[in-house]
């Protein structure tokens, strides 16, 4: 996996190159640029993964080069690193689909961190599209399969006990892969029919399903989830509400605040005093 920092303050560069452990996160090659021109030509001739930018350099801007970067349907996921909480920024990079913005000052740790969701992030993805249409294919060949045995087993006779549990156990794990899928999408907003896609099923019944096992609705768990990684940053680091909101997927700040008292009794900005 590939990564290309690109900012045009040298020593910043310089500080990322020997700062931040690649070789731990798994990292194989980190190209550099001190521009967005110059970062193109990069993308242009080499395999990148990962996008690591500031957002306010010479000439183009790390929003426009990410900008030009969708425009050319490349698959590259982005983290900003800017010492700008400007909430326009923000919301322009959560267009653009950024993975993550982080605030400078900030430590090789916190980086090192982002880095490792993104790559946690672009393996699930791979091995998703990977075995997408071959999972269909499976659930498709086997629906198939059980409906013809279905159709032909003897009224007198009962079907193998061991389906009705087979078919628990896959229920259980499916509700575990939907968990899973929603922490790491907690930044964005979700829908069912994506997350249905995931798991193979029909989004009407992901949501029984999901009610069933949990108590919970789809729609209440994303809600607590993300509002549990917001009292988390509001409590534990110093980045601003609006900037938080967007953090877990909120372009409607009122709404966000709304959504947060419901859970904990207090708006994100009492939460802060």
């Amino acid at each position: 996996m590939n990564v290309l920092a690109v900012d045009d303050q040298i020593n910043v560069l310089n500080g990322l190159m020997v700062g931040v452990q690649w070789k731990k996160l798994g990292i194989d090659q980190v190209y550099k640029a001190g521009n967005a021109a110059e970062a193109k030509r990069i993308l242009r001739a080499c395999t990148v993964d990962i996008l690591l930018s500031d957002i306010e350099m010479p000439g183009e801007s790390g929003l426009q080069l990410l900008e030009w970067v969708r425009n050319e349907q490349m698959d590259i996921a982005c983290i900003f690193l800017t010492a700008h909480a400007d909430f326009g920024y923000a919301k322009t990079a959560m267009r653009l689909d950024s993975v993550d913005y982080i605030l400078q000052p900030a430590s090789y740790t916190q980086i090192e961190e982002s880095i490792q969701r993104v790559i946690d992030k672009i393996n699930a993805r791979r091995i998703q599209d990977t075995y997408a249409s071959y999972g269909k294919r499976i659930i498709r060949d086997n629906a198939s399969f059980e409906k013809m045995v279905v159709n032909q087993w003897p009224l007198e006779e009962k079907l193998p006990s061991t389906w009705g549990e087979n078919a628990e156990e896959d229920n259980i794990q499916k509700i575990k892969q939907v968990k899973q899928y929603i922490q790491q999408n907690l930044d964005r907003e979700l829908h069912r029919e994506e997350i249905a896609e995931q798991v193979f099923l029909n989004a009407s019944y992901l949501s029984r399903l999901f009610s069933k096992y949990t108590g919970m609705s789809l729609k209440e768990y994303i809600t607590s989830e993300k509002m549990k990684l917001a009292h988390t940053l509001i409590t534990t680091t110093n980045l601003s509400i609006s900037i938080i909101a967007l953090k877990v997927g909120y372009t409607n700040f009122s709404y966000f605040s709304q959504l947060y008292k419901q859970q904990y009794g207090v708006t994100p900005s009492e939460e802060r005093k």
